[in-house]
Order: C-alpha cells, then sequence, then structure tokens
C-alpha cells in the first residue's frame, strides 16, 4: 500500500470588488431609508435588486458605512447608529474573527499531523 500525497490550492481566491456604484446606491439607500430602524436583506432585494450575497459584499467594501453583522436585524447606515449599537457589531464581529482564527489553526495542524 503506497501513501498518496494530496495536491491542494492554498492560493487565496478573492471575489471581485463590486462596483463603486452599487455601494454608493446601497449607502444611499439605507441613508434615505433607516433613519429609525434596521432594513432587511429582502427589504433591499425588493428595492434594489440586489440578492444576499450581493448585499453582504457590498456592505463589506462600503468602509465601516454600512453597519451588519452576526445577530443584527438587518442593515443600516452608521449615521443612524447609536455608538453602542456600533460597539455591539464589531465587538460581534471581532468575535466571529477570533473563533475563525481558531479554526484556521485547528485545521492547520490537523492538516499536518495527517498529510505531511
Amino acid at each position: 500500500m503506497t501513501a498518496t500525497q494530496c495536491d491542494f490550492d492554498f492560493t487565496t481566491k478573492r471575489m471581485p470588488s463590486p462596483a463603486t456604484a452599487e455601494v454608493d446606491q446601497l449607502i444611499d439607500f439605507l441613508l434615505w431609508s433607516s433613519v429609525k430602524r434596521w432594513v432587511s436583506a429582502k427589504q433591499i432585494a425588493a428595492s434594489l435588486g440586489f440578492n444576499e450575497r450581493k448585499i453582504r459584499s457590498l456592505a463589506q467594501h462600503s468602509e465601516g458605512i454600512i453597519i451588519s453583522g452576526p445577530g443584527c436585524p438587518g442593515y443600516r447606515h452608521i449615521n443612524h447608529c447609536t455608538f453602542d449599537e456600533c460597539r455591539e457589531v464589531y465587538q460581534r464581529l471581532d468575535s466571529q474573527c477570533d473563533a475563525m482564527k481558531r479554526r484556521s489553526i485547528q485545521i492547520r495542524q490537523m492538516a499536518h499531523r495527517l498529510i505531511s
């Protein structure tokens, strides 16, 4: 029985950045429609025609202007958030990053043990 070496492609493949005009469109939509509430992805999709994956990508590329994250009821323009709301979101995102980093390390360690 011979061992087979697996070839894995570990290069980072990045999704292309969305068009600036689309990011701006979502920012403007939230600026004028989310004054007192969070706007769900379904509401954004119905108004702008973006799917949920696209909305997440646009929020990610908004340079912090669009607020959303784990446990949020939707999306909101930062001008309509309190500091406490922003802190809650960035603390949840930090926690999620920490958990993902721990998982990454566990997978790397197991791969070295089993595959190397």
